[in-house]
């Protein structure tokens, strides 16, 4: 036990006075063998009382911790992940378990605990999460910046769905904001003819050129606006959008 990868901390009373452990639990509280790392020590100069506890930002009191709790309640307390503030000023994370020990009659006459050291593990889960906040800040801020655009934007997936079409050519087209619009079934559906005046067929949409590897420069087109049954004129940039490994992954195009 003393030799113990994680930490094992051990009491042999019911009022959890005196908290002592093996040694990696006496490196995690930067203790020795001669202190009492009991957070309910009677005397106020034990190392346990000047010791914080945090649960989910929470300070708890010594009577929420787990060897407390086990050996008052009688029963096994399942994992805790606890910040803990040394006097030291060094932080870490544990996630820790307590059991009560119980004498040949069943009685309960002290208790264990298990700690283990989670910092590292803790610090990966807090820099995915800002790196996952700064993600959702900037698609927020392409979304404004899309959207504040008047000419229309329309992305197109490599499923040939269009994966984000900006306000204005949700409004041209009357599209929800739920709505996935697919760029062959988009293209059927609309009157859509050359600047020479002849049918555009289908495997000719700017998107679907683009998908394909095809860079397209002020493609002119005349298309009746399904709302209005309006006749437009209208001049289509598109191009593929690639991966780090040049795969293409979809298509822009701007109107």
């Amino acid at each position: 036990m003393m030799a113990s990868p994680v930490g094992i901390s051990f009491l042999t009373d019911q009022t959890c006075q005196f908290i002592s452990g093996n040694s990696t639990f006496l490196a995690q509280f930067e203790s020795s063998t001669e202190d009492n790392v009991s957070a309910s020590a009677s005397n106020d100069d034990a190392l346990g009382r000047q010791i914080r506890f945090f649960l989910d930002g929470r300070q708890i009191s010594d009577k929420e911790l787990p060897l407390q709790r086990a050996v008052a309640e009688n029963r096994v307390i399942p994992s805790m992940e606890l910040e803990v503030q040394l006097p030291s000023g060094r932080c870490w994370f544990t996630e820790a378990f307590g059991a009560p020990m119980h004498d040949p009659e069943g009685n309960v006459v002290g208790g264990v605990a298990v700690t283990l050291d989670v910092t590292e593990r803790k610090q990966v889960e807090q820099e995915r999460e800002q790196l996952l906040g700064d993600i959702q800040q900037e698609r927020d801020r392409l979304s404004v910046l899309i959207n504040s655009i008047t000419d229309e934007v329309w992305f197109a997936n490599s499923l040939k769905n269009f994966a984000l079409i900006n306000l204005s050519g949700r409004l041209e087209f009357n599209i929800r904001d739920d709505e996935v619009v697919n760029v062959e079934k988009l293209a059927s559906n609309l009157e859509v003819y050359d600047s020479d005046g002849s049918p555009r067929q289908i495997e000719n949409a700017p998107a679907l050129r683009a998908l394909n590897g095809e860079v397209v420069t002020n493609q002119e087109e005349i298309i009746r606006m399904p709302i209005d049954g309006e006749l437009r004129y209208r001049q289509v940039n598109a191009s593929p959008v690639r991966d780090q490994k040049g795969n293409i992954i979809g298509s822009i195009a701007v109107v």
